[in-house]
């Protein structure tokens, strides 16, 4: 007896049945993905870790970091896209963040990525 393939089921030879689940569509994954809050598990920002000196600075890419040693960042830029400076915020971001690039500063200033948060 072979295995059968009908619609979301499948039938072993022994007659168990495993359900799978429904398709994913890209309108599904573009609908759950606007719907993700700032700050919420799954929601991604561009963040900052800042120094005053006296050592380096670093974002490692993969390497996961709390929010609580971050905060919400935005780049500030001339007319013709120049960038002039990194604002951050006092706000920190809640819970745990995966870098998704990696930054180094090695005198006073801010080290920026975008980071994904996981918890």
């Amino acid at each position: 007896m072979a295995v059968t393939v009908s619609g979301t089921s499948i039938t072993f030879n022994d007659a168990t049945v495993q359900t799978t689940a429904a398709s994913v569509t890209a309108s599904a994954v573009a609908t759950a993905t606007a719907s993700i809050a700032v700050d919420a598990v799954g929601s991604y920002a561009f963040l900052s870790r800042y120094h005053t000196g006296g050592g380096i600075i670093q974002i490692a890419q993969g390497v996961l970091y709390a929010g609580s040693a971050l905060k919400f960042t935005a780049p500030q830029t001339t007319t013709s896209g120049a960038v002039l400076n990194v604002a951050s915020t006092s706000v920190t971001p809640s819970g745990t963040w995966r870098a998704m690039g990696g930054n180094t500063v090695t005198t006073s200033g801010t080290a920026t990525s975008v980071f994904l948060r996981i918890s």
